[in-house]
């Protein structure tokens, strides 16, 4: 009786031993997959990243751009306004002349 006790507890550790092994090994293969998904997500979020990293870059570029000619223009605009002003300057001395000579 003692000895088909123990048969029957190595039988049962064995059984034990192989739902064991069998759980590792599925478990190991879902670690791989898993690994393997992880890898490809890193892939795309570093290719999406060199992507935003780009188009970050030329929107920086685009607004040191457009600050220039917003420079370039504000400074031509300054410009016309000061010939502006002398031409008005002009005509008005202009029309005084022409007032004076009127009345004379």
């Amino acid at each position: 009786a003692q000895n088909h006790d123990k048969e029957r507890l190595i039988r049962e550790l064995e059984e034990a031993r192989s739902q064991l092994d069998g759980r590792v090994e599925a478990d190991g293969k879902v670690t791989v997959e898993l690994h393997a998904r992880v890898r490809s997500l890193e892939g795309q979020l570093e290719q999406r990243l060199r992507e935003v990293m780009g188009q970050l870059v030329e929107a920086v570029q685009r607004n040191e751009g457009l600050s220039a000619e917003n420079t370039r223009t504000a400074d031509s605009l300054r410009l016309l306004t000061s010939d502006l002003e002398d031409e008005r300057e002009r005509r008005a001395e202009v029309q005084a002349e022409l007032d004076r000579q009127t009345q004379r």
